[in-house]
């Protein structure tokens, strides 16, 4: 089974994934093409010191939010999340209530307090290839969920990956090992 357009919804690591870049994330599909796909990781906030070593001084600005770890690619680029009220020509829309952002002017109108009013900051991105995904679900790493915006915006970071496992009448901690076909 092949599975089609990915676009905004969010792939859960099931407990098999043990990298640590991936292990409990849950990662928000914000494109996914021909080419690959592209998304970002939504519940893992970075340490301030780890921010202090980028080397983009605008980045450091952005005054009383946390800041992601979106994922191992591009580490040095900056990628805001935030709800559709908010739009630049470079803005992409991954939804009606999704919407993706990588400037210095959202950074600027942020601080300024003429941003998005619900946004999320992440450095770097998580990609894979074309077919690498596709692969890598039906290996049973993954678990696909439409994504919902409060889980993005309004969820403690630590509730955000175990509370997908609470829609499949199961505790995600509860599986261990590697799925398997019989």
């Amino acid at each position: 089974m092949k599975i089609k357009d990915l676009k905004n919804h969010f792939l859960v690591a099931m407990p098999s994934i043990t990298d640590p870049i991936f292990k409990k994330s849950l990662i928000l599909i914000c494109d996914d093409n021909k080419d690959g796909t592209m998304g970002l990781i939504v519940n893992k906030p970075i340490e301030i010191d780890d921010v202090l070593l980028m080397q983009n001084q605008n980045l450091l600005q952005i005054q009383d939010s946390k800041i992601y770890f979106g994922g191992p690619v591009n580490l040095h680029e900056g990628f805001v999340l935030h709800e559709p009220n908010y739009h630049t020509e470079q803005t992409i829309n991954i939804s009606n209530s999704l919407s993706l952002t990588s400037n210095d002017k959202v950074i600027n109108d942020i601080n300024k307090n003429n941003g998005p009013d619900n946004f999320l900051f992440t450095l770097g991105y998580s990609g894979w290839d074309k077919n690498q995904l596709n692969n890598e679900i039906q290996n049973g790493d993954w678990l696909i969920v439409p994504a919902d915006v409060d889980s993005i915006f309004k969820k403690n970071d630590e509730e955000k990956w175990n509370s997908y496992s609470s829609l499949l009448g199961f505790d995600f901690n509860d599986l261990s090992g590697q799925s398997g076909t019989a």
